[in-house]
């Protein structure tokens, strides 16, 4: 039965969706360790050994030093972690959408706040920052929080985007291996937002545009930001390994990947041994 090995930025028990990952693995028959390095030191070092390992919410030092076992060792991951830490750098994401033909509002990149206030010349626009491990929160000012202050909110360098005026929907999906997946959310009273929002079908263009924007980055689960802009929908962000909150039957289906994509890699071993 295959092995799998889950590295972790914080325990388990502490996302919406891992336990039932977890356990769904473990009722299949597989053997599942988990591990939470806290450096790339903490990584364990028989990773090879492992069918699948796992990757979700790893800093950046940690995901740098898999990334260079992946390629030296031959790591099977999901998602790779090359393509977890690429998703890391904002900048990076944009031009691996861009070459890939998945349409983002015009973005440029700013190394100081200054810049920012120049280049948005009081119009409406959304700054990033260049640091996607930041917090998708803690770095991020929309224009509904106001004009861009003197001051820089966070430290940069940034990613200054375009506003482009939407329907008010944000079009969450998810590309869960398989399958994709999506919700609706909307701004609520006072400016909250739904926390899990509504299950919805996601058209043929979408899933197709969603799946583009995963494997321009090389992500097998990926959550994809949407807005329907004026000129069409737009990707405004890429997210590896997401919790898939509010999808119906989302941790079976991330397992079902996970199996397969561990037992696919074994019999490309074993016929590979065989021949």
């Amino acid at each position: 039965m295959p092995r799998f090995v889950f590295l972790l930025g914080k325990p388990p028990r502490k996302s919406p969706v891992l336990p039932e990952i977890i356990t769904a693995l473990v009722d299949r028959g597989g053997d599942v360790e988990i591990h939470v390095p806290a450096t790339a030191t903490d990584v364990p070092a028989d990773l090879p050994a492992a069918d699948l390992v796992v990757i979700r919410g790893l800093g950046r030092a940690v995901l740098a030093a898999l990334s260079a076992r992946e390629a030296a060792d031959g790591l099977r991951c999901c998602n790779g972690a090359g393509a977890t830490l690429a998703c890391a750098d904002r900048a990076l994401l944009v031009d691996a959408l861009v070459a890939a033909g998945v349409p983002v509002p015009p973005t440029r990149v700013e190394a100081d706040w200054d810049n920012v206030l120049r280049g948005a010349a009081g119009s409406p626009v959304v700054v990033k920052a260049r640091d996607a491990l930041r917090g998708r929160a803690a770095g991020v000012w929309l224009p509904s929080d106001g004009p861009l202050p003197d001051v820089q909110p966070f430290p940069g360098p940034y990613l200054l985007q375009r506003f482009v005026p939407s329907d008010g929907i944000d079009r969450k999906l998810y590309v869960l291996g398989g399958k994709v997946a999506g919700l609706h959310k909307s701004a609520g009273t006072a400016g909250a937002r739904r926390r899990d929002g509504i299950p919805v079908d996601p058209s043929h263009d979408l899933a197709a545009l969603a799946r583009r924007a995963a494997g321009a980055i090389g992500l097998e689960l990926a959550g994809i930001d949407i807005l329907e802009g004026p000129q069409g929908p737009l990707v405004i962000d890429v997210n590896p390994f997401p919790s898939a909150r509010g999808v119906a039957g989302a941790a079976e289906t991330i397992a079902a990947h996970l199996w397969y994509r561990a037992w696919k890699d074994m019999e490309a071993r074993r016929k590979s041994n065989s021949g």
